[in-house]
């Protein structure tokens, strides 16, 4: 299970004593097959000192091109992804349902969503992850989790969006192509 801090159990039973959180600095310290194990020091950093991810250097990743998964580059990335979904979410049930014009907007946000949903594939091969509380770092775990797990999926549907655009003639929104014919 996962180790608890004296007087866990203590604060977690007794609501009558519920004291502001206090948030401790942990160390990452790498191990060989690529894992990174976080401890904690003794030291308590108040909440606005808090440091949101450790510095690059102190995790020392395997690999130059390994992400790690709470990094600000990869929030903002998948962030940018929960936008394009929300975007199809609304979009496509719209597209289906009318006869939309085709626009240059239409043709710019569906060239963008597969540009960026190629590329998170690829990133996906490179991106860390959390299991049983240790930061994964390792290249060839990463890839096989990501290929055990949503690259099929990821694949057929950006296989599908590339020939869709590649085999409409003006390069058009491939989803409205794809209603008309």
């Amino acid at each position: 299970g996962i180790p608890m801090p004296d007087g866990a159990l203590n604060m977690m039973t007794s609501v009558d004593s519920v004291e502001e959180p206090t948030f401790f600095r942990v160390k990452p310290q790498l191990q060989r097959d690529g894992v990174m194990a976080y401890e904690e020091s003794d030291s308590v950093v108040p909440e606005e000192k808090f440091e949101e991810e450790p510095s690059a250097t102190a995790l020392e990743p395997q690999s130059t091109w390994v992400i790690l998964p709470a990094s600000k580059k990869r929030l903002w990335w998948d962030g940018f992804g929960v936008i394009l979904i929300a975007y199809d979410l609304v979009l496509i049930p719209l597209q289906l349902a009318f006869e939309m014009p085709l626009s240059t907007f239409l043709h710019v946000m569906f060239v963008t969503a597969l540009a960026f949903w190629s590329l998170d594939m690829i990133l996906s091969f490179c991106s860390g992850y959390i299991s049983q509380g240790r930061v994964i770092v390792n290249m060839k775990l990463i890839a096989l989790r990501y290929l055990k797990s949503w690259f099929l999926f990821d694949l057929c549907i950006v296989t599908t969006d590339w020939l869709t655009w590649l085999t409409s003639g003006d390069r058009g929104a491939g989803l409205m192509r794809l209603r008309r014919g």
